[in-house]
């Protein structure tokens, strides 16, 4: 379940339920801020993620030339019983297109627990990795900007897709 909240002027928040699968607690869900940044000179679009995007309003994940798009979405999460070996794992993936030129960007959230002296340790590693994946060259980033190191694990990206040299 994926819960989206974009982030607007004047404070105002639209929130958008793209899967509803009963009641989540508070310490079943994963927060995730995006920032997307274009900088480029056209619009880009979202063009692939988990999400069912066809329940958003027309252009509600676009982003206009040299501007940016923020919006929180909330994942459904269950870290009762990661290992050291198999972890417990959130991947998404978002594809934002400008014509022949495509920016795919991936984030993984990995929790791992192990077994200290007194009670388990649990730590989550985060990952995240930008590729110009379109026909037309274009420069992609991601960095992770910030994160709670306690269960639920919240964090913020920040997606870049920029002109080439």
């Amino acid at each position: 379940m994926a819960v989206i909240k974009k982030k607007g002027w004047a404070g105002l928040w639209a929130s958008l339920a793209l899967a509803a699968v009963g009641q989540v607690q508070a310490g079943d869900v994963t927060s995730i801020s995006f920032e997307i940044v274009n900088n480029t000179a056209a619009s880009i679009t979202l063009n692939r993620s988990s999400w069912d995007r066809s329940l958003a309003a027309p252009g509600y994940f676009d982003v206009g030339r040299f501007n940016q798009n923020s919006f929180d979405a909330n994942y459904s999460t269950n870290f009762t019983y990661p290992s050291k070996v198999n972890p417990q794992i959130l991947r998404e993936t978002l594809s934002y297109k400008e014509g022949e030129r495509e920016c795919t960007f991936t984030l993984d959230l990995k929790v791992y627990q192990s077994f200290g002296v007194f009670s388990p340790t649990v730590r989550a590693t985060r990952a995240v990795d930008a590729k110009s994946t379109g026909v037309e060259r274009v420069k992609c980033y991601a960095d992770v900007v910030e994160y709670d190191n306690s269960a639920p694990f919240d964090f913020s990206v920040q997606f870049i897709m920029t002109e080439p040299d």
